[in-house]
């Protein structure tokens, strides 16, 4: 009888044991080697989008901390356009939100390959900001809208980056959730360095051309995707709860300054928001857990302050991220940023006149009573207090929000007119 076959089983000495499972780990590593090899030949037109995706993202120049050249004209030709994209919050697990938010199900980064023909002669630019819902050593560190707006506008104005400098050349603005109220509250800023008269920061206003917002929450969200997470939560992620009151005045704020800049544009289109609304239920994105389906944003949130609204193909993951340009949802893009360069064009260029008390005075005439502000909106918080209306004296000053969790949200843009404050 064999040294190896006792009592009518198989023993198997420690020698053989260990031959058997060095063969084992060969035979499995040449198994993994000829499979990954086959998926990488069976899907040919996937694999070639995917590969000309990661070269197009590899060879995006970085300008700065958090900008990002996606495409440009070739040959070294000048822009005549600028559009920029800002992506929404991402869990601790994701990685480079920059462009993973605007890359389809089939590894096409979109931005690049559908708006560079349509608009061959522009700049497409991505942002890459801290958005992460966990606060650890690396991530999440940026605590409000206010900083993540603050830093932004930083990295714009650098000679590296400059957006919005270049004369007669318009600014588009394609914001995801988060990154819509970024936009907003960075163009609150910038008006605040208009207001102050320092003309080298009038440019961006002055070629801003309009916004197309994926999914903007502006009254917050019913349920929170990321309520399972376990970790220290950013408190960035407090403007997502229902009525914040800093998203409120935030929101306030942009619409006046909207109004305010139409007026002087002499334009309902420049200064436009299209909003493109998610139509499918998303899955809450915590791992590990049973996951919940639901309406994340919702019609009713997402339609306040925009002058043109449509619903969108996908969850709110993917309404931002276009199959082809037979998609709906990117044919609404499409056509609004056509039909805003086109009355750019048509419109009086650098047509923002100097900072002037007597004109800011008269458009505060035209604002309507309290009692008819509180008709056209019985929803609002009722914690604001707008005190009485008066012509009195007025002035421009910080305005700064705080609550439970942040004292750094200010929003620099309060028009004090007597006893009325309008944010």
């Amino acid at each position: 009888m064999s040294m190896e076959t006792k009592s009518g089983s198989i023993w198997l000495s420690p020698i053989r044991r260990l031959r058997d499972a060095i063969k084992g780990f060969w035979s499995s590593d040449e198994s993994l080697k000829t499979s990954a090899s086959n998926d990488a030949q069976v899907p040919e037109e996937e694999s070639s989008n995917a590969r000309a995706t990661e070269k197009a993202f590899s060879s995006a120049p970085r300008l700065n901390d958090e900008l990002f050249v996606l495409y440009k004209p070739p040959d070294g030709l000048p822009y005549d356009t600028e559009i920029i994209f800002v992506h929404d919050l991402y869990t601790e697990g994701s990685k480079e939100a920059w462009r993973t938010t605007w890359t389809n199900d089939d590894g096409t980064c979109w931005p690049r390959e559908f708006l560079g023909k349509k608009f061959p002669s522009s700049r497409i630019l991505l942002v890459s900001y801290d958005a992460c819902v966990i606060t650890n050593s690396t991530q999440g560190r940026m605590d409000s809208l206010s900083i993540v707006a603050e830093n932004m506008m930083g990295n714009f104005f650098l000679q590296s980056g400059n957006v919005g400098q270049t004369k007669n050349c318009p600014v588009l603005f394609v914001g995801h959730g988060l990154g819509c109220f970024v936009i907003k509250n960075l163009m609150i800023k910038a008006c605040v360095r208009y207001m102050c008269n320092k003309e080298e920061k009038t440019k961006l206003l002055r070629n801003v051309g309009g916004f197309v917002f994926y999914s903007p929450f502006n009254s917050g969200v019913q349920w929170d995707l990321y309520a399972d997470e376990s970790r220290q939560r950013n408190s960035l992620t407090d403007c997502i709860r229902p009525h914040s009151a800093e998203l409120s005045r935030l929101n306030e704020a942009f619409r006046s300054l909207r109004r305010r800049m139409q007026e002087m544009r002499k334009s309902r289109v420049l200064w436009s928001v299209l909003t493109i609304c998610e139509s499918h239920e998303t899955a809450s994105r915590t791992r590990g857990r049973s996951q919940r389906s639901g309406t994340y944003v919702s019609e009713g949130t997402s339609r306040v302050d925009c002058e043109t609204f449509h619903f969108g193909v996908g969850d709110h993951f993917h309404v931002c991220k276009h199959q082809s340009t037979g998609d709906v949802g990117y044919q609404f893009l499409e056509n609004r940023l056509d039909f805003i360069l086109k009355s750019y064009r048509k419109s009086r260029i650098n047509s923002i006149p100097k900072f002037d008390p007597t004109s800011i005075e008269n458009y505060l005439r035209t604002i309507p009573s309290l009692e008819l502000f509180r008709d056209l909106s019985p929803c609002r918080i009722p914690s604001y207090n707008y005190g009485s209306y008066n012509y009195g004296s007025y002035n421009y000053e910080s305005y700064n929000s705080h609550n439970s969790h942040n004292s750094h949200n200010s929003y620099n843009f309060t028009v004090h007119h007597g006893g009325w404050d309008e944010i």
